[in-house]
C-alpha cells in the first residue's frame, strides 16, 4: 500500500489514512504561500514612483512655457466681457466695448 509523507509516496504496511493518499503530488514552488522576492523585484514599486515624479518634474517645467499666460482662457475673458456687456444694456458685438470691458 502506498502511502504519503508530505510530498512523497512511501510503501506502508498498514492501511493509509484517506488523508495520506496522494493522487497528485505538488510541486515544491507551490508549497510555499507566499513566494520570495528578489531584492530588486521588491525595489519595482518606488521605481515606479521615482519615474513617476520625474516624469510630473519634468512637464512641469519644461511645459510651462507652451502655452503663454495671456492665452491661457481666452474664451473666458471674451464670454465674461461680453457677458458685462449684455448686462449693461449695450451691443456685444461692438469689439470695441469688449476690448474696454
Amino acid at each position: 500500500m502506498l502511502a504519503s509523507i508530505g510530498n512523497r509516496l512511501v510503501l506502508s504496511q498498514s492501511m493509509p489514512r484517506p488523508s495520506q493518499i496522494v493522487l497528485w503530488e505538488r510541486p515544491r514552488a507551490m508549497n510555499r504561500l507566499v513566494p520570495e522576492r528578489s531584492s530588486l523585484s521588491a525595489l519595482r514599486p518606488y521605481a515606479w514612483l521615482l519615474a513617476l515624479v520625474l516624469a510630473t518634474i519634468f512637464l512641469a517645467w519644461f511645459g510651462r512655457d507652451v502655452p503663454p499666460p495671456e492665452h491661457l482662457c481666452p474664451d473666458y475673458i471674451e464670454f465674461w466681457a461680453t457677458g458685462k456687456i449684455v448686462l449693461s444694456g449695450q451691443s456685444p458685438y461692438d469689439v470695441d466695448l469688449q476690448t474696454r470691458v
